[in-house]
Order: structure tokens, then C-alpha cells, then sequence
């Protein structure tokens, strides 16, 4: 399992309402603003919905937010999903009401329980993140489980991201899987590197070998640099095939040229321990070199082999590496 870590989950915004005004005998927009406001202070839920949506959007009247939010309360009230959703942006922003996070989670939840994915998502994103709500990763998960089922790819994809972070405790591995494979299918390359780590971890039956291969190969030859890491990793340990070194380098040199500080590591301690190739101490510290800035590894087997090899030794990996970056001028 990856260590646990963190990833921004933002809450999507919604699409403005518009209103699409009835023909009407006249047509001036102040006879417009009388028919909804008669029909709104009267309780009709459609035309308080209209008018949140005029003053949002300043469509026939002037944008007034704090009016927009009025009328959306009045529909929300009542039970209206799409004034749920614009009244729990409007709380969570602090348009036209003062912002208070707290009551806008219980919006979003409102209108999550109606079912739409999107609102299902931003609920989510609430709990990742510990807005107006207590922070819960396993509740998150759960209403993103949710609006994946409804439909938003987003939610998959932030799915895919919390598998990879280690926090899909709270969600059935089988359906875990079956959601990524979905859109793994799909050719979203996210999708198709979650299934494998789920495979590679046994999710919900003992690890499938053949599975991991197939979508981490997949996530990998379209340029995945996770994947290309991992199939990297699994040749050169030899989980669930033969052990083969020359096709580990060639997958970690794929993805150390795209930055992956792991692989590059890797590349490095094959070169200086002779594994699989023949010891090459300068080319490790190449691709120390070029691994430090973001691996404490990297760092500390370089620091240990300045007290091992020459000065020249040193200075030729270093001069390496400089010259590599010189040829992968878009490498991080």
C-alpha cells in the first residue's frame, strides 16, 4: 500500500441558471420581474428559483447577490435541488450571504441526497478537505462512490487519486475496482493505473498478476510515469514474471524522463550495485544527481558516495547529469 498522502479535492462550481422568460404580452423587463415576483411571493418554487437565477446572472434586473441568495432560500426551502446547489455555493463563497461552510455542507448534503452527482461530489469534497464539516476520507469516498455511480467523471478520476494515496478504506475493493475498470475501458489513464495497484494489492481476493500487467502496461504506453515506474518494479523484482533488468531500466528510463524521482533512484541503484548490468558508479551518480532534489534517498547515496569515489568520478556524474538535462530540455 502507498503511504498515505494528500491532494487538493476542490468543490466544482455550477453552471449559472438561466431563466427562460414565457411569452409574455409585453415584454419590457420590468413586467418580466412583476410575473415571477407575483408568483414567487405567492410560494410558487419555479419562480422563486427564476428570480435567485435573474439577480444572479443580472438577467432583466440588475445582479444583486444577496437577492439571488434570498430567493434561492425560498426554493431551497422547499426543496428545490437546483436552489440547494446555488444556495450552498453562494454560503460557501460568501455571495451575498455571509460565508459559513458549516451550513453550506448541510445544502450540499440536502441536495446530494436527492441524488445528483455534483452536489454528491462537492459534499465530498467537504469531508476531504474538513470544510463546514468534520475532515473524513472514508466519508468522502463514499459520496464520491456515489456520484461516480451517477455519472461524473470527475468523481472517478478523484476516486483514482485516492486509491492512489491510500485512503479507499471506507470503499468495497471489488467495486472499487469495477469503478476504475469502467472507466479504465475508456482509455482514462488514471483509471487504468488504479486497477492495477488495486490488483497488485489483492483487492478483495488474492493479487491478480495478469490483471496488474494488462493496466499498468496500459497506463504505461500511453505515458503514464506512475506506471512506467511500477512495470519498471515489477521486472526488476519479478512479481508475477520472469525477472528481466534489461526491460526494468527501459521502463524506468521512460519514466525518470519525465521526472519520476523514484525511478531514477532506482536506475541508480542498479548502476552502482551491478544489478542486472555492469556496476557503473558515475552513472549512478548521474542519476543521483539528477534524483536529489526530490528523493531523501537520492540525497543520502549520493552523500555516501562522495566519501567512496573519486573526485573525477564525481565530477564526470555530474557533468553527466548536466549534459542529460541539456538533451531532455522539457524533463523536470
Amino acid at each position: 500500500m502507498s503511504p498515505h498522502r494528500t491532494f487538493p479535492l476542490a468543490p466544482l462550481a455550477l453552471l449559472l441558471l438561466l431563466v427562460v422568460a414565457p411569452a409574455l404580452a409585453e415584454s419590457d423587463a420590468e413586467y418580466t420581474l412583476r410575473h415571477y415576483r407575483t408568483l414567487a411571493e405567492q410560494g410558487d418554487v419555479e419562480a422563486q428559483r427564476s428570480l435567485g437565477a435573474m439577480y444572479a446572472g443580472g438577467q432583466f434586473v440588475k445582479r444583486d447577490a444577496k437577492r439571488a441568495a434570498h430567493w434561492f432560500r425560498k426554493a431551497a426551502e422547499q426543496g428545490d435541488l437546483q436552489s440547494q446547489m446555488q444556495l450552498a455555493q453562494a454560503l460557501q463563497a460568501g455571495a451575498g450571504v455571509e460565508a459559513d461552510p458549516a451550513e453550506a455542507s448541510r445544502w450540499w448534503r440536502k441536495a446530494a441526497e436527492q441524488g445528483d452527482p455534483l452536489a454528491q461530489y462537492n459534499l465530498a469534497a467537504l469531508y476531504h478537505g474538513g470544510q463546514g464539516v468534520e475532515a473524513d476520507p472514508a466519508e468522502a469516498a463514499r459520496w464520491l462512490q456515489r456520484s461516480a455511480k451517477g455519472g461524473l467523471p470527475e468523481a472517478r478520476q478523484a476516486l483514482a487519486r485516492m486509491q492512489g494515496a491510500g485512503q479507499l478504506a471506507a470503499l468495497e475493493p471489488k467495486k472499487a475496482v469495477e469503478l476504475f475498470e469502467e472507466d479504465a475501458g475508456a482509455g482514462d489513464v488514471d483509471a487504468q493505473r488504479s486497477p492495477a495497484g488495486l490488483y497488485l494489492e489483492g483487492a478483495g481476493a488474492l493479487p491478480d498478476e495478469k490483471k496488474t500487467m494488462e493496466w499498468y502496461r496500459k497506463a504505461a504506453e500511453r505515458g503514464d510515469a506512475d506506471a512506467q515506474a511500477a512495470l519498471g518494479g515489477i521486472y526488476d523484482r519479478g512479481l508475477g514474471v520472469d525477472q528481466d533488468h534489461d526491460k526494468a531500466i527501459a521502463w524506468y528510463e521512460k519514466a525518470a524522463a519525465q521526472g519520476h524521482a523514484a525511478a531514477r533512484f532506482n536506475l541508480a541503484v542498479k548502476y552502482r550495485h551491478g544489478e542486472g548490468v555492469d556496476p557503473d558508479p558515475v552513472r549512478a551518480v548521474m542519476w543521483l544527481v539528477l534524483a536529489q532534489k526530490d528523493s531523501y534517498s537520492a540525497r543520502y547515496m549520493l552523500y555516501n558516495l562522495e566519501g567512496e569515489l573519486s573526485e573525477a568520478e564525481l565530477r564526470e556524474g555530474r557533468e553527466r547529469a548536466a549534459r542529460w538535462r541539456a538533451a531532455h530540455p522539457g524533463a523536470p
